[in-house]
């Protein structure tokens, strides 16, 4: 019975500490696309200047599948 006791504590402590409140990165955006000091900007790939030969195929795939990146900032 102590065991089983146990094992439930643990369990809803996992739980528990499983649950994340900090916001995501679209609420982050969200929150702050009002406030005037927060600057977004959207720049094209080509702009990275990554050297294609220094890549993996599987890299190259995701490479060629980004059309732009979100910077943003205060």
């Amino acid at each position: 019975m102590k065991r089983i006791t146990m094992v439930i504590a643990t369990l809803l402590l996992c739980i528990v500490s499983a649950c994340n409140s900090t916001p995501s990165l679209q609420q982050y955006y969200v929150t702050n696309s009002e406030n005037p000091n927060f600057l977004t900007l959207d720049l094209p790939v080509g702009l990275l200047n990554i050297r294609e030969a220094q890549l993996s195929p599987e890299q190259k795939e995701s490479l060629g599948s980004l059309k732009k990146v979100k910077c943003s900032g205060f």
